[in-house]
């Protein structure tokens, strides 16, 4: 799961969606600022690897505005987030969104990427939400990349992403469960304390 999820955020950390309309003009938009974005990392890729508080920093300066952070932080806690207390949510939030920034922070030092290409979007499923096809090379081998989007009062923020029909929250989702089915919200808190200390 902590491969999978990596490699996920890495490809997900391309979407830089500025607050435009859900039209043609995204696809291209995206293109372009995703090519800045690791145009950014790979020029100060040393500074960023001595300093990987700095480049957590940044990515989350960055791309912040344009997830559904709150969306994908309940999602993953699934029907146990009504069982936290707000105190627990808060915390869980936060950390949860500390995760997900320095997970894919770290993963753009180590994959490096050519060839990135973006479909045109197609309606999903449910009302004010449609999806982002992104083909992509690594190392010689092709990702196709499925980002959910949802259109919002503040714009169209990503709230999922699936690699190759691998779903990202899906995969916190079940892990995330395991803990809280058998130990609790506080169990989740002090695990992904652990696991962000981990990725320091």
């Amino acid at each position: 799961m902590k491969k999978i999820s990596k490699l996920i955020l890495f490809l997900l950390s391309t979407i830089f969606i500025s607050g435009v309309s859900v039209a043609g003009e995204l696809r291209d938009l995206i293109d372009e600022n995703s090519k800045q974005l690791l145009t950014q990392i790979q020029e100060n890729r040393e500074e960023y690897r001595a300093n990987p508080e700095k480049l957590s920093s940044f990515v989350k300066e960055s791309i912040a505005d344009y997830f559904h952070f709150s969306y994908m932080s309940r999602f993953a806690a699934g029907r146990y987030w009504r069982k936290m207390s707000k105190e627990q949510q808060k915390e869980y939030n936060a950390l949860f969104i500390d995760l997900l920034i320095k997970t894919y922070a770290s993963a753009m030092l180590d994959f490096n990427y050519a060839d990135i290409s973006f479909e045109d979007e197609k309606k999903g499923r449910k009302k004010n939400r449609f999806h982002l096809i992104m083909r992509a090379k690594s190392k010689g081998n092709k990702f196709r990349v499925d980002y959910e989007i949802a259109k919002t009062k503040k714009g169209p923020k990503v709230i999922n992403v699936k690699l190759e029909g691998v779903s990202l929250l899906i995969n916190y989702r079940k892990s995330f469960g395991s803990i809280l089915s058998k130990d609790g919200p506080d169990a989740l808190i002090e695990f992904i304390k652990k696991s962000l200390k981990g990725k320091k």
